[in-house]
């Protein structure tokens, strides 16, 4: 003989409802991320976006930088 727990207010159907809703606004969320970027400069007419825009590589490098400035300001005033 099985007993079952009877608890007041409990419902599996609103779990997974709530547990729908849940993945439908991840999926939102990252979709919403993957939207293209605005552009970083402007360009002047004739030139293309490429060209005006800095590379990967250079935004990676100056993040490291800017955070490597950060860190200095930080722990020395002076020095940064």
């Amino acid at each position: 003989m099985a007993y079952t727990l009877r608890v007041p207010g409990y419902n599996r159907d609103m779990r997974w409802a709530v547990s729908l809703a849940m993945v439908a606004l991840t999926g939102v969320g990252v979709r919403a991320e993957q939207q293209k970027l605005p552009d970083l400069l402007p360009c002047p007419p004739g030139t293309s976006q490429a060209a005006c825009d800095p590379s990967r590589h250079d935004l990676k490098e100056a993040k490291s930088a800017f955070a490597h400035g950060l860190k200095l300001q930080k722990n020395d005033p002076d020095q940064a």
